[in-house]
């Protein structure tokens, strides 16, 4: 089975600089995300700080251990897990096919989901309303 992974990146937020709401353009998306909204956001900084250390021992960027994460997760679960990250130069796309490199193992995979556990982001993905086109 394969899958794509869209959003891998957080719209940002697992990226080396985390976007900040009032420097968003009125017509970028994730000025009505709740995960985006300044109560949720302190919440979810935390979240990936927390994965630093991680990170570190990896020799690794937040980017790539995101791009990495869904990958090994289908290896995990015997399917085939495309991310799809986003690039704006060739710098990130660089950066984006090194996660390739990385190898998480069981106890690596383990430490992220203690620490960031399924459900443990701030905020819903996209504003209630339009949740149930998410088909979860």
């Amino acid at each position: 089975m394969a899958m794509m992974a869209y959003a891998v990146l957080g719209r940002g937020m697992l990226s080396a600089e985390v976007p900040k709401l009032e420097e968003m353009a009125a017509d970028d998306i994730r000025v009505r995300l709740p995960r985006f909204e300044s109560a949720n956001v302190e919440k979810n900084l935390r979240l990936r700080s927390a994965l630093e250390a991680i990170v570190r021992r990896k020799n690794a960027t937040l980017t790539q251990l995101s791009i990495a994460w869904p990958m090994a997760q289908g290896w995990r679960a015997g399917a085939f897990i495309v991310p799809i990250p986003g690039a704006k130069s060739r710098k990130h796309l660089e950066e984006n096919v090194r996660a390739a490199d990385i190898v998480l193992t069981a106890d690596d995979l383990a430490e992220i989901d203690r620490i960031v556990p399924p459900g443990a982001a701030s905020g819903t993905r996209y504003p209630i309303g339009q949740m149930h086109r998410l088909n979860i």
